[in-house]
């Protein structure tokens, strides 16, 4: 989470992209399995443009959304 005056300036983006870098590089993963609460766009267009996808289940009320390393 990133605190409301520091949104939108690429934290949580380089965030994001440290820890799928390190999760790829030393857990060998195939997949990267997240969730968003309904309705945050700006979160589903982060993880959309790290390349997540919505795979059309939920986790409780939250969508979840997969990078799947085999395509990367």
């Amino acid at each position: 989470m990133i605190d409301k005056k520091y949104q939108g300036q690429g934290y949580g983006k380089a965030a994001m992209q440290t820890l799928i870098n390190y999760v790829k590089n030393n857990l060998n993963p195939e997949i990267f399995r997240t969730s968003i609460v309904q309705g945050n766009e700006a979160t589903e267009m982060l993880y959309k443009n790290l390349g997540f996808i919505p795979n059309g289940e939920y986790d409780g009320e939250e969508i979840v959304m997969l990078l799947d390393f085999r395509t990367v």
